[in-house]
């Protein structure tokens, strides 16, 4: 798959970008690239939050080219923060 150059995205990023394209798991892109699958889901949401976007069908459609309906390109609002709930789950800390 060629590499759009609009997506802001590291070497790293954007071959997990293009596993979630592929329809792929964290774990099944753990064991690919012999990451933890922590590691794996904290790169997804970096992902997520680099490119401003709510789930992964956003980062496939982004990755495959696919144009989003107009509504999402005009929706340029981050996406809404963490509960500390999610933030204990996760074992992620605030920005």
């Amino acid at each position: 798959m060629k590499k759009d150059v609009t997506l802001p995205l590291s070497p790293r990023e954007w071959q997990l970008a293009v596993f979630i394209a592929e329809g792929r798991t964290n774990p099944e892109m753990a064991d690919k690239l012999g990451l933890s699958v922590f590691t794996v889901r904290n790169e997804v949401i970096r992902i997520l939050r680099k490119l401003r976007m709510r789930n992964r069908s956003q980062i496939a459609a982004a990755v495959g080219g696919q144009v989003p309906p107009a509504e999402d390109l005009t929706d340029r609002r981050p996406p809404p923060p963490l509960t500390p709930k999610q933030e204990h789950e996760w074992n992620i800390r605030p920005i």
